[in-house]
């Protein structure tokens, strides 16, 4: 007899320690799915950068048709060439990249090296107009183009 009551005892304590597991799981699982719906904050931060992607890619195609290599030499009225993806300046690109510390490792000479990366352009892109909109100007003539 002894025996039998032994693996009651020991199933009834497994069944326990199961229904335990499976509440707390359950409890948690709850509890993680309160924590990922979004803020109104970031919400809004969400919708920011969608719109940003959205205008970035509209500008690219512009810029140089999707053309990672294009150069635009003696561009403008600064006699500079413009770059990449978005056709940076040098200047332009470095000035933001630097203000806002976009590649922390790299030093401003440096910064050269990452001038034409699609990437990076992209990056530098995206926080100018996460900051402000209204640097479109960069882009003035695609700007216009495009109506933005």
């Amino acid at each position: 007899m002894k025996p039998k009551i032994c693996r009651w005892l020991i199933i009834l304590a497994a069944l326990a320690f199961t229904f335990g597991a499976i509440k707390a799981i359950a409890t948690r699982t709850i509890e993680l799915n309160e924590g990922l719906v979004p803020s109104e904050q970031e919400m809004a931060h969400m919708r920011q950068i969608n719109a940003i992607r959205g205008t970035l890619h509209k500008l690219i195609g512009c810029e140089s048709r999707w053309n990672p290599f294009a150069v635009a030499v003696n561009d403008g009225n600064t006699g500079l060439d413009s770059k990449g993806y978005l056709q940076f300046q040098l200047p332009t690109f470095k000035g933001f990249a630097l203000e806002y510390a976009l590649f922390p490792k790299a030093e401003a000479k440096e910064l050269e090296n990452f001038w034409a990366d699609p990437e990076a352009q992209i990056k530098v892109a995206t926080r100018m107009l996460e900051d402000d909109m209204e640097n479109l100007d960069h882009w003035y003539n695609c700007r216009n183009r495009l109506e933005m």
